[in-house]
């Protein structure tokens, strides 16, 4: 009996140990099959044991383990040695850790991050830790973070970008006694193509755009995408104003070469404002604005230009502020006032019809400086809605007093030719105060036309449908005049008074002059002569065949009373 039951417990220890090796084995399975890294270390730091998945993921072998030559402190990334330690003793105090975030260093350099826990065997010199890789999170997190800081459609670092780059690029000009400049770039004339051409074609050059100014800057120099059309450019260290000038100039004529795009040829071209790095601010913000208010100067200048911050272009930014909210407030309390220009007949001297050009007689300011204050500020609109209704009520007040229906020419401006509703709107003022269509005409210039051609033509069209003549003013300073002028719906040209004064001295302006009155007499358009100040540039002009002539020799602007005497007192004969 006794043997039997010895040979019964060796029997059952037998089947017990091949129970716990068996065991063993299907945890060694799953130990070595789970996909998130399982590591058994040392407090000291060698590692005991690791999974398949842990050995992918640092890209040892099995043969390294065994080793003995990996180490827990040799495998992470410097900067993460404290935090792991802490965790460790985390897990001794609590049994588990805190999940973290760390990097290994793999067997070829490489850095993986990985989100890591630490558990207590139960002793006091083992540690499991459960190793998830987090390579594909961080990449989506790193794309998305790009998306985030990156404009989609060029590519270039945003706004969310600028603020860390400027305070490196500040911080380093600094350490190096030297300077930084901030660039504001604005394209010139980039509406008209997104207009004309579609958003395709513009956001096309605006990529174009982008990567001309990557290609043409210096490498260490920044672009960003401030949205629109604007762009900056920081550029981390300068010596002097003409580092940053030559770097601009460089730009700038980068941007101004001709773009094809879908087999057209377009322009554009590039103002740009600069402020420099700490003499005209040492605040990003200030610094942008700064050099804002410098390009807008260039633009205010003719464009394609480069102007650089000052202190008199901080007075004149504060004047422009101050400017801004006196048209407002002329506008709300009816201060503006129409003065007249009388237009003759070349031949008889006969009057034809009048101009009407607003004044501010209150401001030492003219319509040059005024008139770009409404347009930059949104007021242009109601500008010129009430030179529409004055025009027509000082119109009706003549009649009242017994002169002819003289035709009254009103200016619009290409912010009214956007408005689809414009042509309605305008001959509603005209019913409204009983008069004729042919109370007034429209005068409007080539570059406002070039603002958005075919919507600008759709609005002459309607207008000359109910009866309206139309004027395009300043004929020969705009662009590809010769191209539209055979589409556009008007009945006369007029020739802009920088050709006009230089016709006793130019030779280069009589041959426009020329050319100009024999396109309209070819086109049985009415040519009408801006600026004429003498008797002897009248005369030219009649030999020339110009049928119309208007300046300060036949009159200046005038207000409506001094017209009217101007008038009785010339005994001027009105001609329909």
């Amino acid at each position: 009996m006794e043997v039997h039951r010895n040979l019964a417990r060796r029997h059952g220890k037998k089947q017990a140990e091949e129970a716990l090796r068996e065991s063993e084995r299907h945890l060694r399975l799953i130990f070595d099959a789970t996909p998130i890294g399982m590591v058994r270390r040392a407090v000291t730091g060698e590692i005991r044991e690791a999974n398949a998945a842990f050995l992918r993921l640092i890209g040892y072998s099995r043969d390294d383990l065994l080793s003995g030559r990996l180490r827990w402190d040799r495998l992470t990334a410097p900067e993460y040695l404290a935090v792991d330690r802490e965790a460790m003793r985390q897990a001794l105090r609590q049994g588990i850790s805190d999940m973290f975030e760390k990097e290994y260093l793999r067997a070829n350099g490489e850095r993986v991050p990985v989100l890591v826990a630490f558990a207590s065997t139960g002793g006091v010199s083992d540690l499991v830790g459960f190793v998830l890789d987090i390579s594909e999170r961080k990449q989506a997190e790193e794309r998305i973070r790009q998306a985030a800081l990156h404009d989609p459609l060029t590519g270039l670092p945003n706004r969310g970008l600028l603020v860390d780059c400027a305070k490196r690029f500040f911080a380093r000009a600094k350490r190096a006694n030297c300077h930084s400049a901030v660039l504001f770039v604005d394209l010139d004339r980039f509406k008209p193509i997104n207009d004309n051409y579609g958003h395709e074609a513009g956001d096309e050059v605006l990529r174009e755009v982008a990567r001309r100014i990557t290609r043409c800057t210096r490498a260490d120099d920044m672009a960003f995408r401030l949205g629109g059309d604007e762009f900056l450019l920081l550029l981390p260290e300068i010596d002097n104003d003409a580092n940053a000038g030559e770097v601009a100039r460089h730009m700038a004529a980068c941007v101004n070469r001709p773009y094809h795009v879908n087999g057209l040829e377009l322009s554009i071209s590039a103002s740009v404002g600069i402020s420099i790095y700490p003499r005209d601010g040492e605040e990003l913000d200030i610094l942008v604005n700064n050099a804002d208010a410098a390009m807008y100067q260039a633009k205010q200048a003719g464009r394609n230009g480069i102007q650089f911050y000052s202190q008199e272009l901080a007075a004149e930014s504060k004047l422009q502020s101050r400017l801004e909210e006196q048209v407002r407030a002329a506008l709300a309390h009816d201060t503006f006032e129409l003065f007249y220009q009388p237009v003759i007949d070349m031949r008889t001297s006969h009057l034809i019809g009048v101009e009407a050009l607003v004044r501010w007689p209150h401001a030492d300011i003219g319509p040059d400086r005024f008139v770009p204050i409404a347009e930059s500020t949104g007021q242009i609109n109601r500008l010129g809605e009430w030179v529409i209704v004055e025009a027509c009520r000082q119109h009706k007040k003549w009649l009242e007093r017994g002169l002819p229906a003289i035709p009254i020419a009103v200016n619009v401006s290409a912010v009214q030719l956007r408005n689809h509703d414009f042509a309605e709107q305008f001959a509603n003022v005209i019913v409204d105060c009983g008069l004729n269509m042919a109370a007034l005409q429209v005068e409007v210039t080539e570059t406002a036309l070039m603002e958005n051609l075919d919507r600008a033509i759709e609005v002459l069209m309607q207008l000359r449908r109910l009866g309206v003549k139309i004027a395009l003013d300043d004929f020969g300073t705009g662009y590809s005049s010769l191209n539209y002028l055979s589409r556009l719906p008007i009945n006369k040209i007029k020739v802009d008074k920088s050709f006009v004064q230089r016709l006793g001295h130019d030779t280069a302006s009589q041959a426009i002059t020329q050319a100009i009155i024999a396109l309209g007499r070819s086109l049985k358009l009415e040519v009408v002569a801006e600026g004429i100040e003498s008797e002897a540039t009248l005369q030219y002009l009649r030999k020339q065949g110009c049928s119309h002539a208007q300046g300060y020799h036949v009159c200046k602007p005038v207000d409506a009373e001094t017209f009217e005497a101007w008038y009785q007192g010339n005994r001027t004969t009105y001609v329909h």
